[in-house]
């Protein structure tokens, strides 16, 4: 796991998310559960302090993303996280990032 995983698996955690797992052979980063709701979360690090630092989202990764939320119907979250912790999620709906 990647030291912004774990950052993100932190956070998740304190926001109420359990059954945090890496998971391998997918297109997102992580897999966590809140509620009886299954989420699909993929993590993008910076260094750069805050939440306006730089992040790049491969296209292709979000199609990928997008079509795991139609196969599965789980929900799909997008988390930017810094190496402060700071951080910021979206949720995917209808092939739209909210």
């Amino acid at each position: 796991m990647s030291m912004y995983e774990e950052r993100a698996t932190r956070i998740l955690k304190r926001k109420g998310f359990a059954n945090i797992k890496k998971v391998s052979g997918e297109s997102f980063d992580l897999m966590a559960e809140k509620e009886g709701i299954r989420y699909c979360v993929e993590v993008k690090g910076t260094g750069q302090r805050g939440v306006m630092g730089r992040y790049v989202v491969p296209q292709h990764e979000l199609r990928a993303l997008y079509a795991h939320y139609r196969k599965d119907k789980e929900k799909t979250l997008l988390m930017f996280v810094d190496d402060y912790e700071n951080y910021c999620m979206f949720e995917m709906v209808d092939g739209f990032i909210i």
